[in-house]
């Protein structure tokens, strides 16, 4: 799309999300287990969570009643979001932590990043260019390189806007 920051970046990088990551559950959690880093019955209750979280059912219908009725039950007690109901959201979300720390570690490393989120470029053209499955989602493209001017100048709103202080 004729961007100067890729076109002369030495290196792209692609952050993509799977938006099948959920299906692959037992797997993770057999690794988080053998870790030492879950025990047993945190990985029973999130047996039981995670899917009732992500799981759309039959024809995708199952999300109709989480976006309807979960707002409702809200109102007497607290219920984390739905998954099956914003999943593009959720999936944005994780993939934009990872990349927040690459850049991070490519900026203590002197190298300058421009992330471009999904309004920047063609998700599907991106895909079928790197041979992305269809469950893959291109989330952020992030050119790598050493600034030709140095740093950025870096503004900010003052804290008062950007903050509640209660």
């Amino acid at each position: 799309m004729n961007q100067q920051s890729i076109e002369e970046a030495p290196i792209v990088i692609v952050f993509a999300g799977d938006h099948l990551a959920f299906d692959r559950l037992e797997e993770t959690l057999n690794s988080d287990l053998s870790a030492g880093a879950i025990t047993p019955d945190y990985a029973n209750f999130l047996r039981k969570i995670v899917r009732l979280m992500f799981k759309r059912g039959p024809f995708g219908i199952n999300w109709l009643w989480k976006a309807t009725l979960i707002p409702l039950a809200r109102v007497f007690v607290p219920i984390p979001q739905m998954m099956a109901v914003h999943k593009r959201f959720w999936l944005a979300k994780q993939v934009m932590l990872c990349s927040m720390n690459f850049m991070l570690a490519a900026e203590a490393a002197g190298l300058g990043t421009v992330p471009m989120p999904m309004e920047g470029f063609d998700a599907g053209r991106l895909r079928r260019s790197l041979d992305l499955p269809r469950s893959w989602e291109p989330i952020l493209v992030v050119p790598v390189g050493y600034a030709k001017t140095g740093p950025a100048k870096k503004t900010r709103l003052p804290l008062q806007c950007v903050t509640l202080w209660r």
